[in-house]
Order: C-alpha cells, then sequence, then structure tokens
C-alpha cells in the first residue's frame, strides 16, 4: 500500500453549476458513524477571491470533499447548513463551511401510504424509499428476512422512524453515508475484506481498548468507512482489563459495571466511528477510528461481557 503523495479535492455546488476549491489551502474534519444521525463535515478554506466567497455564500448549497494518497476517494457529500467568513490576521481570509450528511431526509420526511397484505421487509423499505417526502438514494435492500404482514400495514410519519423499525426487525442498524441510506447487520459487516493496519500500512502509535471499543489512529484512508472489517495485531493494542476486586467502578444503570472492549483473538474489528482529518498544507492527515471486536470465522460482532 502506497502512501506519499496525498490527494485532496474540494466542491461546492449549486445544482449543475460547481465551484473546484481543491487548490485552495484547506483544512477538514469529517465525522462517520453507524448511528441514525446525519454525518458532518467541518471545513476552512483560506483566502478566497472576495466574489467567489460571496458567490458561495449566497448561491452554493453543496459540497464534496475527497481526500487520500494515491487513489483518493470521496469521504463526504453533503448539504452545506452554515458558512462563516472573518480572519485569521491582517493578510489571512478564512471561509468555514459546516455541512451535514442526509441531514433533510433525517430531520424532515414522511411517509404517507399504504401497503397490500403479504409485504415483507425489504418490499416496506422500498415502499419507503419512493414514497419518502424528501427524496434520498437507498442502498442495497435488506435480506428478505423478519417475516411478512399478513395484513395490510398503513405508513404514516417520519420516515426515519420507520426506518429504525425496520432495522430493528432485521436485527440491523442504518446510517446515511454520502446521500446514500446504508443498512448494516448488527452484528456484522458491510463489506468482509479486512483493511490491515499495521505500521507499514499506515497505523500511527498503538491501538487502545476503551470503554467505547478499540480506538486506533492511522493515515488517512476514505476506504475506512462505518461497517468496514479491518485487522489489527494485537500486539500494537494498549490492553485495560477489569481488576477482579469487588470494588468496581459503576458503568451504567444496567450493568453496573464497567467493561472495557474485547480484544479479538486474531484481531479482526468492525468500524463503528471514523473520523478523517486534514489540513493540505498541514501536518494533519489521519483517519482516527472506534472498532467493536469480530468473530473472523462468522463475521459477527463479539458482545463485552
Amino acid at each position: 500500500m502506497e502512501q506519499w503523495l496525498r490527494k485532496a479535492g474540494l466542491i461546492v455546488t449549486a445544482g449543475t453549476d460547481a465551484i473546484d476549491l481543491s487548490q485552495f489551502h484547506f483544512r477538514f474534519k469529517v465525522t462517520q458513524q453507524d448511528f441514525q444521525s446525519p454525518n458532518t463535515a467541518d471545513i476552512r478554506v483560506w483566502n478566497l477571491d472576495p466574489l467567489t466567497r460571496q458567490r458561495i455564500v449566497s448561491e452554493f448549497t453543496g459540497v464534496m470533499l475527497q481526500a487520500g494518497y494515491n487513489a483518493p476517494g470521496v469521504i463526504f457529500q453533503g448539504t452545506i447548513k452554515q458558512v462563516r467568513i472573518g480572519k485569521e490576521n491582517e493578510t489571512d481570509t478564512y471561509l468555514d463551511i459546516l455541512a451535514a450528511d442526509g441531514d433533510l431526509f433525517h430531520n424532515f420526511a414522511t411517509v404517507n401510504m399504504s401497503l397490500a397484505g403479504g409485504s415483507s421487509v425489504t418490499q416496506r423499505v422500498e415502499a419507503v424509499a419512493k414514497a419518502t417526502s424528501t427524496p434520498i438514494q437507498f442502498g442495497a435492500p435488506l435480506e428478505n428476512v423478519g417475516g411478512v404482514l399478513p395484513r395490510g400495514k398503513v405508513l404514516f410519519g417520519m420516515a426515519k422512524d420507520f426506518l429504525e423499525h425496520f432495522a430493528r426487525t432485521t436485527r440491523s442498524t442504518w446510517s446515511i453515508s454520502n446521500g446514500t441510506v446504508v443498512f448494516t447487520a448488527l452484528d456484522g459487516v458491510d463489506d468482509a475484506t479486512a483493511i490491515v493496519l499495521s505500521s507499514a500500512t499506515g497505523l500511527i502509535g498503538l491501538a487502545e481498548s476503551t470503554q467505547e471499543g478499540v480506538s486506533a489512529r492511522c493515515l488517512l484512508n476514505p476506504l475506512l468507512v462505518p461497517g468496514r472489517s479491518v485487522r489489527i495485531d494485537n500486539a500494537l493494542i494498549n490492553q485495560t482489563l477489569q481488576s477482579a476486586s469487588s470494588y468496581r467502578v459503576p458503568f451504567n444503570s444496567y450493568t453496573g459495571l464497567q467493561f472495557f472492549a474485547d480484544v479479538a483473538a486474531d484481531g479482526f474489528y468492525r468500524v463503528l466511528v471514523a473520523e478523517h482529518t486534514g489540513d493540505t498544507r498541514g501536518q494533519q492527515w489521519y483517519t482516527e477510528l472506534v472498532c467493536l471486536t469480530l468473530n473472523s470465522v462468522t463475521q459477527k460482532v463479539v458482545s463485552n461481557g
């Protein structure tokens, strides 16, 4: 895996119109997560022409960000929510872009329809995709699991509420990635081909077992997205183990105990959160991960505690 020659692209859009800002100095922070909430991007661009800056403020509504090394990939595509302009000093101006991915669908999409009896979960998801008041792309449909409804079904309300119900029915999660609704098995992965993380392939320092999961930092890799399988050598993971003492630190009201992420015997994990940060003229060019332990044979997430 070659990692030298960093590459990045930044484009703002308004319908078919676009401005390429890739040659300007910019930095970014993109948060992707396997949760039912929009991904976000925080981008700062320096020293734009005043006319270009004003056009972005008044006309442009979309943004696409690419980053990586020899083969950069899209790490964010969404809607501009806020723009902030200012000066860092007497000579350098900046424009901040705060954007969200799929937030219009998440916050405002509604469904008002009815289905005949005998509908499967897959058919109900496809029906929501067609009927939603706020159009959005849907990824590959769910497997035909969860049973069928013998009677007709009325779908009236927020689209996200029905997707949450469908996800629970099929033991999966749903999230929005670059404008597409994605379903991932609750205890599985989207892509079983694991990305190997080591000092030779971009891992920086040591990974660590935490209460949230196994955390790791590596050189920026657009392929590291929620639901992806990664492999980290156990020798590169700092572990925290629960003491056998009876004086245990409370974790939550359900368990009453504090648990730290299990470390897989063979080093396979599923990405839960990926945070990409970069500066086109600075040192930052990283991906921060929070991962869950996987069984490499079954590709199932291993439960803690």
